[in-house]
This record gives structure tokens, C-alpha cells and sequence, in this order.
């Protein structure tokens, strides 16, 4: 973890020399774990009631699933518009830089402010791209700007259509 925040291209870049996707599901269930641990923590800071313990549990075990299965679905959204772009994206590639790089959503716990940091997820995504591909980082960050983009016009429809209507 420590690696992937001080130096992250070189950790993809060792990260593809021997890709192991077993330690690549396994990262992205402990960035799950500790974001749910910092949000617990959070929470039972703020007030301790039984719904607190209970919202807290149900994150504990919840949420390192959630991440191992948002890590399959971006990687096999960024292959899909990779296709509409015309590149190709091996799946695996996808899946080492999606599952890595979700480490970059632990500062949703540090509040509205430290939310923002959480944008790192596209740099770390550019990055891995770029090693995993051997690609130029241009291109690498149009692939990963891409799906990112598309998933913000998404979100920002369905949050229109229900706003509006």
C-alpha cells in the first residue's frame, strides 16, 4: 500500500512483471476493509447507539466484497470502451489496474474535503495503464478518462431523471 502511494509507477511496474490476480482481488478487499474500518471508526467517534455498531458491522463485512466486485465491473467497463475507441484491453490488464487502484478511494473516509483526494483513483488508473499497455500516458489517459467520463454523464442522467421527474 505504502508503495503504491510514494511510487506508484514503479509498483505497476513490478506489479506486471509476475501479474497474480489472486493478490490483485485480494488488495482490493483490504482497501475495502480499511475504508469501512476508517468510516466505522468515524462513526462510533461521533456518536455510540446500537445503529452505529450495527451500520458499522454491516460495512465491515459488507464493503471489501463490494470493491473485489466494483474492481471486476470497471475493468471489464474500461475493455468494453477501450472497443468503442477502437484499442484493445486485455481484461487482465484491466483487472490488475482496477484492482489496485482502488487504494485510491480510501480518502472518501477523511470527510466532504478529503473526498477530493479520492480523484487520485484516475492518476493511479493512468498509471497502470500506461506500465500494463506500454503505451504512451496520453493514451492511457484517454482510456481511463473515457469509461470515467461515460460513468459521469450516467450518473448524472439517472440523478437528472429523478430530480426533474
Amino acid at each position: 500500500m505504502r508503495e503504491l502511494a510514494i511510487r506508484p509507477s514503479h509498483f505497476y511496474g513490478e506489479a506486471f512483471l509476475q501479474p497474480d490476480l489472486k493478490d490483485v482481488a485480494r488488495f482490493s478487499m483490504f482497501s475495502g476493509l480499511l475504508l469501512a474500518a476508517g468510516l466505522s471508526l468515524l462513526e462510533t467517534a461521533v456518536g455510540r447507539s446500537w445503529t452505529v455498531a450495527a451500520v458499522s458491522l454491516i460495512l465491515l463485512l459488507t464493503l471489501p466484497f463490494l470493491f473485489l466486485l466494483a474492481s471486476y465491473v470497471w475493468a471489464y467497463f474500461m475493455k468494453t470502451t477501450a472497443s468503442l475507441l477502437g484499442e484493445t484491453v486485455p481484461f487482465d490488464t484491466a483487472r490488475v489496474v482496477a484492482g489496485y487502484s482502488m487504494a485510491g478511494l480510501l480518502p472518501l473516509m477523511l470527510g466532504r474535503f478529503g473526498s477530493w483526494l479520492a480523484l487520485a483513483t484516475i492518476l493511479l488508473q493512468v498509471l497502470g495503464l500506461e506500465r500494463g499497455l506500454g503505451c504512451s500516458r496520453f493514451k492511457a489517459t484517454v482510456l481511463t478518462l473515457f469509461p470515467t467520463a461515460i460513468a459521469a454523464l450516467f450518473s448524472l442522467f439517472y440523478t437528472f431523471m429523478f430530480e426533474v421527474f
